[in-house]
């Protein structure tokens, strides 16, 4: 067999895969998980870091129906839409 169409299926296989790995970490919301432990391990490390007014009002903008969340909810307090 040639190296050509080896070296094509190797690449177009890559891409499938790449394609589906992301289709995946969207359904389960795998990149936003990773998102909030890294923001909940940054606070952990640096506690006093957040005592400030403006982290304080810091709110959630809901993907869903762009409501406004404070920053301690989960659920979205128009349409209930999971925020993690």
């Amino acid at each position: 067999m040639e190296p050509g169409p080896v070296f094509l299926v190797l690449i177009v296989a890559v891409i499938v895969w790449l394609l589906l790995r992301e289709v995946n970490a969207w359904y389960w919301k795998t990149n936003q998980i990773i998102l909030l432990l890294e923001r909940i391990l940054e606070e952990l490390r640096h506690p006093d870091r957040e005592k400030t007014p403006q982290a304080e009002s810091r709110q959630w903008a809901c993907p869903k129906c762009q409501h406004s969340n404070p920053n301690n909810t989960f659920k979205c307090e128009q349409c209930g839409y999971n925020l993690i």
